[in-house]
């Protein structure tokens, strides 16, 4: 069995020999009816244990479930190739965003 990430690598490849397909890289999907990350992290902001490696000062991109929507509308009519997905403005785990975000 394969975990999440190995079966993308395996799909990524198997896909390469088809220069005509598009490929999608959303990081951090989150948005109304999520049942998985903002829930966890909202968790952890009411809990006060919202971990953030170092000084909170990294940033990560999230990306709202209407902007991986209008990725895949796009990669309908758009050129080939892999594009990794995200919103415009990456957050910071502390002072910065990911608190205000949600």
């Amino acid at each position: 069995a394969f975990s999440e990430v190995e079966s993308a690598l395996v799909a990524e490849r198997l896909l390469a020999e088809r220069p005509e397909t598009v490929v999608l890289r959303p990081h951090a999907v989150y948005g109304p009816g999520d049942p998985t990350l903002l829930p966890r992290v909202l968790a952890a902001v009411r809990g006060g244990t919202l971990v953030v490696a170092g000084d909170g000062s990294a940033r990560h991109t999230l990306t709202a479930v209407a902007t991986l929507a209008r990725a895949a509308l796009l990669g309908c009519t758009g050129p080939p190739g892999t594009y990794n997905v995200g919103d415009a403005e990456p957050v910071m785990g502390s002072g910065g965003g990911i608190r205000e975000r949600i």
